[in-house]
């Protein structure tokens, strides 16, 4: 769980600075720490539900800033689903995780 904080403050932080070599390997660690987490997630500690909600969104978006559009498609169907559980389908942060679903597709 720290390491998705660290990683998602660090991919909100200096982004303008970031070299290509850069990148690849935030998203090697992104990569890791993802493939990690489906293996050890339970029902409270899901990507996309809760607290974890602003990190997936977080990271959907560099994978998609980087061409990764499948990725970034998984970790928004989860946050589309917290969404339209938590909040309901007519609410502004379903809309606007649907738009960015929309974007990744």
């Amino acid at each position: 769980m720290e390491t998705i904080n660290i990683l998602a403050n660090y991919i909100d932080t200096s982004v303008e600075d970031r070299s290509l070599q850069d990148a690849r390997e935030l998203l090697g660690h992104l990569d890791a720490c993802m493939s990690s987490h489906s293996k050890i997630r339970t029902a409270a500690c899901r990507l996309g539900f809760g607290h974890l909600r602003k990190h997936v969104i977080t990271f959907s978006t560099f994978y998609m800033s980087h061409g990764r559009y499948r990725e970034a498609e998984e970790g928004l169907r989860a946050v589309l689903e917290h969404d339209a559980q938590e909040y309901g389908l007519k609410h502004a942060h379903t809309f606007q995780t649907t738009g960015r679903l929309a974007d990744a597709l």
